[in-house]
Order: structure tokens, then sequence, then C-alpha cells
């Protein structure tokens, strides 16, 4: 499943940048998506299929792509709801949580021989120090809820605002980008169910395995 979403997304990324039809800005921060998805789950196919023991320079390359999902969102909402949207030098700032997480990568661990890296992978102890670990998956999940959130009221607005131009609106409503971004709040409840979980339970059962499964 892992595998068929990634190159799914891969796939997408390539016909997104070679079709001709379509406004070329929503086609490009669109495929720019599917490629930060594709990026971030080869992260887990590394681990998964534990390739990081023949290529131990692969590790940690796509968590830091997880920064850029909420906000590549985001920017691909904004461009739907605006005709005359275009990047400014401001929306660089988006960028802070996924520059800071490189950089502190850049430091631990991406410096290091193959040798070295290999060490730290098959060792029991940690390359971040659990509160450090914590702190960046709060990080994460604060993020990409702030963005959803932002992306709906960006919706909201504009679904107002055809409202008052348009009779009908059932084709330019966006209520599929909607539906997509409450697929993402499920996930994001889902997920943090699960890190309560092994918080409060270490040694996980049957209901952790029925959540990580939904």
């Amino acid at each position: 499943m892992l595998l068929l979403t990634a190159f799914q997304s891969l796939f997408f990324f390539f016909f997104l940048i070679t079709h001709k039809k379509g406004k070329l800005q929503n086609n490009i921060i669109l495929a720019s998506y599917l490629l930060i998805l594709f990026l971030a789950l080869f992260n887990n196919i590394v681990f998964n299929f534990y390739l990081y023991l023949e290529f131990p320079h692969l590790a940690y390359q796509g968590t830091k792509f997880i920064y850029l999902i909420a906000p590549a969102l985001y920017f691909y909402t904004r461009s739907l709801t605006n005709e005359k949207f275009r990047f400014k030098r401001f929306d660089l700032l988006h960028l802070i949580p996924f520059i800071l997480f490189t950089l502190l990568m850049l430091s631990v661990f991406d410096f290091k021989s193959a040798e070295e890296k290999l060490r730290l992978l098959t060792s029991p102890a940690r390359i971040l120090n659990q509160t450090v670990s914590y702190l960046l998956t709060l990080a994460y999940y604060t993020q990409l809820f702030i963005y959803v959130v932002l992306s709906l009221n960006l919706i909201r607005k504009y679904r107002l605002k055809i409202r008052q131009v348009y009779s009908s609106t059932e084709k330019i409503n966006l209520s599929w980008l909607r539906f997509v971004l409450f697929g993402f709040i499920i996930i994001w409840i889902f997920d943090i169910s699960m890190l309560l979980f092994k918080e409060l339970y270490p040694e996980p059962d049957k209901y952790y395995n029925y959540i990580a499964a939904i």
C-alpha cells in the first residue's frame, strides 16, 4: 500500500508537469505537492524495506519533506481560490520549519560517513533525544492542523464570494477539496490517537493495531 501510494504520487507528478491543459501555476503547485508526498513516503520505504542497510545515505532524507506537505496543500488551495494569486517573497517564511529541520539533520546525521550512519541506524540509541523528537512531532501535527484550518477558511470565503456572482456554483464550489482537507483532519485525529496510545501503553496491543490499520 505504501509503495502504491508513493508511486501513484510520482506518476501523477510527471503527468501534471507534462499536461498541457488547465492553469499552469495550479498544475505546478499540485505537482510539487505530489513530489513532496512521494519524497516523504520514500523515507518510510527506505526503512520498511531495510534499504538503509545497503544505502545508509538514503536514511531520513525524505523526513525533511513532511514539513512541506501542509504548506504545499495550502498554496494549492490559495491558487484555486484566487485567480490573481502569485508567490511573493513573504511566502518564503512558510519554508522555515523545513529549513530548520534540514539544518538540524545536517548537524546530527547528514554530514556523517556511511559507516557512522550505519552504526547509528543499527544501534538502539536515538539519533535525536526523546524530548527533541516529541517537539518535532508536535510541531509537525500543529503545522498540519493550522494549514488545513487556513485552507478550509479560504474555501469558505471563496464559496461565499462565488454565491454572490453565480446562480449555480455546483461545478466551482471546491467541495472535492473540502473533502480532501477534512480527510487530513481525520488522519490527524487517528495519528494523534496512536501517539497517545503509545505513551499510555508502552506495549501496544490489538487496539493500537486497529487504529493504525484505519
